[in-house]
């Protein structure tokens, strides 16, 4: 309990932050590192579900100027959602690359996928499409990832077939 009470402290911290306009820290970031940090970070939850984490990542290093601390908070919560809501057994899928003056990534899971009543909502503070609280979160991971990615210039897109997994989208210029 404990840590799931510093963990909603900690986000309700960041967002705060991120409200009031709290300036980035930038300087030239590579997110193929910061994937690589945050999947070995995360290597117990893997192990733990038996989930087969696949990376199918740009052989160039995806170079834009950004906060490292905030882009790893990006990639923390979107991988945590998606071990949160990949069966045991299942897969995530990391990808990278460069497209035209972006870098694009995208994270699919094969969970049960996303209601559509869901999905104009899923990016709204303490929002759960999870009512019945079954999984844990606080519904302020997404809305986080999303203020990170704003503040940086791209845009984050989810796209979702029930029963068959999500896919969470970001663009991030590289200029």
């Amino acid at each position: 309990q404990v840590q799931a009470i510093t963990a909603l402290v900690d986000a309700m911290i960041t967002m705060s932050r991120l409200d009031t306009g709290e300036a980035l820290t930038f300087s030239e970031v590579d997110l193929n590192e910061i994937i690589f940090l945050i999947r070995d970070s995360r290597q117990i939850a893997f192990r733990e579900k038996n989930l087969n984490l696949v990376l199918q990542l740009s052989e160039k290093p995806l170079l834009i100027q950004g906060d490292h601390d905030y882009l790893g908070d990006v990639v923390n919560h979107i991988l945590d959602n998606a071990i949160r809501h990949t069966p045991d057994g299942g897969t995530i899928t990391v990808r990278s690359d460069h497209v035209e003056d972006n870098i694009l990534l995208e994270f699919i899971d094969s969970g049960p996928g996303v209601d559509n009543e869901h999905l104009p909502h899923i990016f709204e503070r303490f929002y759960r499409a999870d009512m019945a609280g079954t999984t844990r979160g606080f519904g302020l991971g997404l809305p986080l990832a999303r203020s990170i990615i704003e503040r940086h210039g791209g845009r984050i897109e989810i796209e979702s077939t029930p029963g068959k997994g999500t896919s969470f989208v970001i663009v991030l210029p590289t200029t």
